[in-house]
Parts: structure tokens; sequence; C-alpha cells
């Protein structure tokens, strides 16, 4: 198996899961080469529509998995634990992506390398492009083979729109203390394990949907938010101490101040 594409879920639901889904069944690369890990978690609410997707999509290779924790991290920890492919590709379960993501993400896809999309935001499927800053970012550099993490930082701001290698992963998880933050303090952690950032030729693209009921677009009251700032500053602390050697002192500044200053934008 080459892929694993992993999608927590809350509550699902057809018209953004199964969307999501769609758009993978889609997909020009071999289905027989990738699988689709669904993670439920929380109250198990609208277990039909789960269900129903796997009689939907038949061919292809969707896994069911249900926590009653909540929580994307746990579920995206879950999904790494049972994926089998060489490569993770993490999805929301309200975005979408083109028919050629995988392929191309794959196309350009090494051991030590790490290829990014090209993203836009959207409000619905039928919607107008929405600039995105990770989509600013990639029409800036792609083309560029040798993209050093400093250079390509702002790429790693998501754990979505890419495909990591799993040997890059390879034992660190998500923090599952955090609700905020936590893709870039993530993406920070397996810097160390990083050579090189990608994008990748031919503009595969990444849909992220503009849903201001998502977990990341909650409004949190000033004192949360400190709180959950000063955490996220210890926690980015904590893993440069682990293996000062291994990471970028640099990047890791560039990363607290960047966390900072969207907390609080």
């Amino acid at each position: 198996m080459d892929i694993s594409i992993i999608i927590p879920t809350h509550k699902p639901s057809m018209d953004f899961l199964g969307f999501c889904i769609r758009s993978l069944d889609a997909q020009t690369f071999q289905k027989e080469n990738f699988e689709v890990i669904v993670v439920q978690n929380g109250p198990y609410e609208n277990k039909d529509i789960l269900d129903q997707l796997l009689h939907q999509f038949p061919t292809l290779n969707i896994k069911i998995l249900r926590t009653a924790e909540r929580g994307v991290s746990n579920a995206r920890n879950m999904g790494i634990e049972k994926a089998v492919g060489r490569y993770i590709c993490f999805i929301d379960d309200d975005d979408w992506v083109s028919n050629d993501y995988l392929e191309k993400l794959h196309n350009n896809i090494s051991e030590n390398i790490i290829t990014a999309s090209f993203v836009v935001g959207r409000e619905s499927p039928d919607d107008n492009d929405h600039t995105d800053y990770i989509g600013l970012v990639y029409k800036r550099y792609v083309g560029v083979d040798n993209l050093k993490i400093l250079e390509g930082r702002r790429f790693l701001g998501s754990a979505c729109c890419k495909m990591i290698p799993r040997k890059i992963i390879s034992n660190i998880r998500f923090d599952t203390r955090f609700a905020m933050g936590e893709d870039a303090l993530f993406m920070a952690s397996i810097s160390k394990n990083i050579d090189i950032l990608k994008p990748a030729i031919g503009y595969p693209t990444y849909y992220r949907r503009l849903n201001i009921k998502s977990a990341s677009r909650q409004s949190r009251p000033l004192k949360q938010r400190i709180a959950n700032l000063l955490k996220l500053w210890k926690a980015y602390a904590t893993t440069y101490i682990s293996s000062p050697m291994s990471y970028s002192p640099l990047f890791f500044a560039n990363r607290i101040m960047a966390t900072t200053k969207w907390l609080f934008k």
C-alpha cells in the first residue's frame, strides 16, 4: 500500500464527509494503492452515514475507526497507528481534493521529501476560489526542487494539503492537549526528519471549505487563548530541547511567533 489518507470526523454528513470521499473516489491514482481511514471521534452519531459511505463507494478501500474521545488530534493519532501506507495524507472531513491530487503529490515524493499542494478556499464546491496563505506560498515556490524548511515554513502551518512519508512521521504524534495550534506543533515536531519541501508540479489542489462552524474557526475567550498559547510555548520549547542539535532554532522561533500571531488575529 502506497498511501494512507486519514480523515477525522465528529458528526459525519453526506454533504461534507460524503463529498470529501467522493473526491477520493474520483482520483486518477490507482485505487488499489491507497486506503481511506475515517476516524469518528466523540459520541457515535450518524452511524448510518458511515454505512452509506461503505456501500456507496465499494471500490474504495475504506476503514472506519471509532473513539469515544473527542478531538482531531486523537483521531489522527489513531489513524496513523492503523495506517499501512508508506505515505500519509491528512484531509479534514469538510474539505476535498482535485482528481489528480494523489497522483501528482506521489509523483514528486521520496522518503525524505514532503510534497505540498496548491490550496484554495471555497464556501461550497460551486463557490469561487478564495485566496489561501498556503496557496500563495505554493505559487511562489512551485518549480523549486530543494526548498529548505525555513524558506517553506508556511507550508508547515497545516498537516493537511501535503503528502508525508511515514518515515518522517516515525513515532511522533499529535499532542492531544491542544484544540488549536496542534497542526503547526506536529509539523514542527517532525521537522527534524525533513530534508526538503517540494511544491508538487502541476497544481494538485486541496480545497479548504470556509466553514464558520469548523473547530479551527470557533471564537474562544481571550483568557482561554492566552492559556492555550502559554501551553503551546512550553510544548515548542520542550520539543526543541528534546533534540536541539536536530531542530532549527530559527524555524522554531518563527513558528512560535506565527502561532502567537494566529491565536490573536
